[in-house]
């Protein structure tokens, strides 16, 4: 990227990891990373490198849920890089449990619809469910 992210590049791009998260679409969730893109979902475990291995993450990750809901809001956009809070909310499948995620992306762009690298930082709460 040769121009600095903007706020409405980055919505843009959140936009549709939220249509690819809702929707539980990990061909989607692969689209809007870069061939050799590295994505780490914490900080204590090595992150995942290429589309491949996001798409298998990503596979994987949604089977277990359903009625996902993503929000998010643009904190800063500074060069390349762009940094939002998000919150989802979904169903574990089987087991109905409600569970809200809540956390940070540091996103760092080659283009404005292409992240290179993304690490994020969450937090999860599971309301179990009580059959009546």
């Amino acid at each position: 990227m040769t121009d600095p992210l903007t706020h409405d590049e980055f919505s843009a791009w959140l936009d549709r990891y939220k249509k690819a998260w809702e929707e539980r679409d990990p061909k989607l969730a692969t689209e809007i990373f870069t061939a050799t893109a590295t994505y780490r979902e914490t900080p204590f475990v090595a992150p995942l490198e290429g589309r491949q291995a996001i798409e298998n993450y990503w596979r994987e990750a949604v089977s277990g849920q359903s009625d996902v809901h993503f929000s998010y809001e643009v904190l800063a956009c500074a060069g390349t890089r762009g940094i939002c809070h998000w919150r989802t909310t979904l169903i574990s499948v089987p087991a109905g449990d409600t569970v809200t995620l809540d956390g940070l992306f540091c996103c760092d762009f080659e283009a404005p619809d292409q992240v290179q690298r993304l690490e994020e930082w969450w937090h999860v709460q599971a309301v179990p469910n009580v059959p009546a």
